[in-house]
C-alpha cells in the first residue's frame, strides 16, 4: 500500500499545486501593498521554481501520510485502479484540469484578499492622517512652599 500511496503523491502533482498557492499568495500580498503584481508574481515564480526540489522533498512525507489516512479504507486493488486511472490520458487530463481549477480559485482568493488588505491599509493610513494633533496639556505649576 505504501508504494501505491507514494505513486499517488507523485501522479497527483501535489508539489505543483503547493507552488501555485505560494505564487498566488505573494501576488495577493503585492496587490494589497500596492506593488506591481506582475513583478511580484514573476519574482515569486522564480523563487518557487528555484526551491521546487526542496519543496517537493519537504512535502513528500506529509502528503504520503495525508493520503495514507485519506485512502485508509481502500484496498490495494482499489489503489491500483486509482493509479491506473491517474496514469491514463483521461487521468492526466483530470489532474491537469483539477490543478488549473485550484490555481484559478487560489488566484481569485489571493486577489480578493490582497485588495481587501490594501483597502484596510489605505483606510488605516487615512485615519492616521485625519487624527487631529493634540497639544500637550499645560504645565501644572508645583504648589508653592510655605515658609
Amino acid at each position: 500500500m505504501s508504494s501505491n500511496i507514494s505513486r499517488c503523491v507523485r501522479l497527483g502533482n501535489w508539489s505543483r499545486q503547493t507552488i501555485t498557492w505560494s505564487i498566488v499568495r505573494n501576488r495577493g500580498t503585492a496587490i494589497g501593498s500596492g506593488r506591481d503584481p506582475a513583478a511580484v508574481a514573476a519574482s515569486a515564480r522564480k523563487t518557487s521554481e528555484a526551491s521546487r526540489s526542496r519543496l517537493e522533498e519537504n512535502m513528500r512525507e506529509p502528503l504520503r501520510r495525508y493520503l495514507t489516512y485519506s485512502y485508509r479504507d481502500l484496498t490495494d486493488a482499489d489503489l491500483k485502479h486509482l493509479l491506473k486511472f491517474l496514469e491514463s490520458d483521461a487521468g492526466k487530463r483530470y489532474v491537469s484540469a483539477y490543478t488549473a481549477s485550484l490555481g484559478a480559485g487560489f488566484d481569485a482568493m489571493g486577489r480578493r484578499c490582497g485588495e481587501r488588505l490594501g483597502e484596510s491599509l489605505r483606510e488605516l493610513a487615512q485615519a492616521q492622517l485625519d487624527v487631529p494633533t493634540v497639544s500637550p496639556p499645560p504645565a501644572i505649576a508645583a504648589p508653592a512652599r510655605s515658609q
